[in-house]
């Protein structure tokens, strides 16, 4: 898994808390820095980066094969002419509500969520699937 964030991306695409919770409607195809969150590698808090797994149409969101992680892959995140390449640590499902889990203290740490867990009856999805990972290596990007 890749994750590309040009600086113009991140900085359009930093999703802000709207009446406690993310705005995420406007991702899209894009995946997006939680605001309140870390802003990079390094920083106090683990960056959190959320997209869709699925899109309004019904067709795969950037997070789509997100549950199909294990832990021991590799993820790439790309941000300012700096590859950081971070290996999955654990893979976790906790209630939607749940957003304690996104907030870790450890620059090092890089976390990927989306939504699991389809209820058709209530038409929306009953958990957040959150994929933690840790700093292996950096390097210029070539």
């Amino acid at each position: 898994l890749a994750v590309d964030c040009p600086r113009t991306m991140c900085d359009a695409k930093m999703m802000q808390i709207i009446k406690g919770l993310w705005d995420v409607e406007s991702l899209t195809t894009l995946a997006g820095l939680l605001d309140s969150t870390g802003r990079k590698p390094g920083d106090a808090l683990a960056m959190a980066v959320a997209g869709h797994v699925t899109l309004r149409d019904g067709s795969a969101g950037p997070f789509f094969k997100l549950a199909n992680l294990k832990p021991g892959d590799t993820v790439l995140y790309r941000a300012e002419g700096t590859e950081y390449t971070y290996t999955v640590t654990t893979i976790e499902t906790v209630p939607a509500s749940d957003t304690v889990k996104l907030y870790v203290e450890n620059g090092a740490a890089l976390l990927l969520t989306t939504c699991a867990d389809w209820d058709a009856s209530i038409r929306a999805y009953r958990n957040r699937l959150i994929v933690t990972t840790m700093l292996t290596s950096q390097r210029k990007a070539q």
